[in-house]
């Protein structure tokens, strides 16, 4: 694993889905060989930690927003930049999530964070 996915996916309390990174024509073979092995490290990362679920298939995440589902963009900048802005984005989900139960409603399944 590269280290920023080892960074991000050791967090304590990180608990969320991930969506593999869609390939686009648009995208030549050097990025599609860089999204390739960012795939391959996030599918890697979940396999080890309980905490993780790896989801393969981004339509789900474009149709279900409020799932819980961290969504990752790839950037040309490698794989760093990536984990940094899933990062931010989990931020964002666990503070909805605790938000959620703070108003005693039942927070997103199956992706749910404890309080």
């Amino acid at each position: 694993l590269s280290k920023a996915t080892d960074w991000l996916f050791n967090h304590p309390n990180h608990t969320m889905g991930f969506c593999s990174i869609p390939y686009t024509r648009e995208r030549g073979p050097e990025t599609q060989n860089r999204i390739r092995t960012v795939n391959r490290d996030i599918q890697a990362a979940c396999q080890q930690n309980p905490r993780m679920q790896f989801l393969n298939g981004y339509h789900r995440l474009r149709r279900t927003p409020a799932s819980g589902i961290v969504d990752i963009h790839f950037s040309p900048e490698g794989t760093v930049v990536v984990a940094h802005q899933i990062a931010e984005k989990v931020d964002i989900f666990l503070e909805e999530q605790r938000y959620a139960l703070r108003r005693n409603q039942e927070p997103s399944k199956p992706y749910s964070v404890p309080p």
